[in-house]
């Protein structure tokens, strides 16, 4: 028995209303090729047949446990799981995601061989029409020592926009912690922060441990609803933003390499207070032309080509989310370019490193005009993309120019 609380591997649900997905997310877990895991199901107050599906599955396997609560939210429910839990490692998965088979099986493997602190694997998303796209973690495969890795803490926990280098993804989900090392940041939790609770989590767990594994197999799935960023808006305030750098300060202050840390936590923390801006305060809220992320990976580097309307939305889009990496813009036109440091000449742009160019252009010929010239300079045609550009007044906020020079 010894041996195989050794081996356990906690499995955390937290479920809220949750009825069109659980099934298939309990399924995915109860099917792993590695039988040494408990699922521990947090029904945090649902309202509708998510705790029934969940007693029901309870009562045909013995490996999962269901915890009733009132509803506190995801912080709180996390929180009951990991108090019942009684594996030596804890992995979350969210109710509307499923995992591979083979995902507990091969953090494992890894955790026999390499014994890392946490370890992460890639992702799919998947969105509402049943597209999956492999999501870009931009990390090779491998383990990363944290506590001596001083260029690895300062530029890829909270990224480093100078040089352009993505921040490492800061879901819980996806995850493998060990438990003695979780359970007590995981208590500190502000639980009433409602976005951005996995990074009140995550980085924290990341600032206290010594080793990191990335495994690059996508072996985790995550489900994107179309209204999932309009939802976000609605509920990031500001408040949440004091509340994650009041959780992750405490770690820095402890960490031997502090003081780098601080630079790019502090561009970070910026990062989050700008984006609350745009969503809360002052900002008209304006029909725009819709990055198209149902085509493009999370966490990949982009070159925009095109600074007319589209591209300029496109860009600013860019700009303000932390899962994408604006390379540079590429315009026939150097001067319409308002920021020039971002300014790509076509002639050059084989020397630039990124994953996609995105085609900003409203007309389909001018568009396929486009991409012949781009392959004749040597750009891969997968690496090329152009749909029809998307208007929304529902999912981005942006100030009018006008607006933004009168404020400051």
């Amino acid at each position: 028995m010894e041996e195989f609380n050794e081996r356990l591997v906690s499995v955390i649900i937290p479920v809220y209303n949750m009825e069109l997905y659980l099934s298939k997310c309990i399924e995915s877990v109860i099917e792993q090729k590695y039988k040494a895991i408990e699922i521990i199901i947090v029904d945090d107050g649902s309202t509708d047949r998510s705790s029934i599906i969940s007693d029901e599955y309870a009562k045909k396997y013995s490996c999962i446990k269901v915890i009733h609560k009132e509803n506190e939210g995801l912080v709180e429910a996390r929180k009951s799981g990991i108090k019942e839990a009684s594996g030596k490692y804890i992995v979350y998965v969210d109710a509307d995601d499923y995992i591979s088979d083979r995902m507990i099986d091969v953090f494992m493997e890894v955790e026999h061989q390499k014994k890392p602190d946490i370890i992460q694997c890639g992702m799919m998303v998947e969105y509402d029409d049943g597209t999956p796209l492999h999501n870009n973690d931009h990390i090779d495969e491998g383990i990363y020592f944290l506590r001596d890795n001083a260029d690895f803490i300062t530029e890829r926990i909270f990224g480093f926009r100078e040089r352009r280098i993505p921040r490492l993804r800061s879901n819980l989900w996806s995850c493998m912690f060990k438990k003695d090392y979780l359970y007590d940041i995981q208590m500190k939790v502000d639980g009433s922060i409602t976005n951005g609770e996995d990074d009140a989590c995550y980085y924290p767990y990341l600032l206290s441990v010594d080793t990191y594994y990335y495994i690059d197999q996508p072996l985790y799935y995550h489900y994107e609803r179309n209204n999932s960023m309009s939802s976000s808006c609605d509920s990031f305030n500001v408040n949440d933003v004091r509340k994650i750098e009041n959780a992750i300060i405490p770690y820095i202050e402890r960490h031997k390499f502090k003081e780098k840390i601080y630079k790019s936590f502090n561009n970070y923390i910026k990062g989050l207070y700008i984006r609350h801006f745009y969503m809360s305060t002052g900002f008209k809220l304006r029909e725009v032309f819709i990055l198209p992320k149902n085509i493009v990976p999370q966490y990949s580097s982009i070159i925009i080509y095109g600074y007319g309307a589209v591209g300029k939305d496109y860009t600013e889009q860019l700009k303000n989310l932390d899962f994408y990496t604006l390379v540079g813009i590429c315009d026939k036109d150097k001067e319409a370019v308002e920021d020039g440091n971002y300014f790509i000449d076509i002639r050059d742009i084989k020397s630039y490193k990124f994953d996609y160019i995105i085609i900003a252009i409203m007309d389909e010929k001018l568009a396929s005009a486009i991409k012949n010239d781009l392959m004749i300079n040597g750009v891969d045609e997968k690496k090329i993309i152009w749909n029809e550009p998307q208007i929304s007044n529902g999912y981005y906020y942006r100030m009018d120019r006008i607006e933004r020079e009168k404020r400051f």
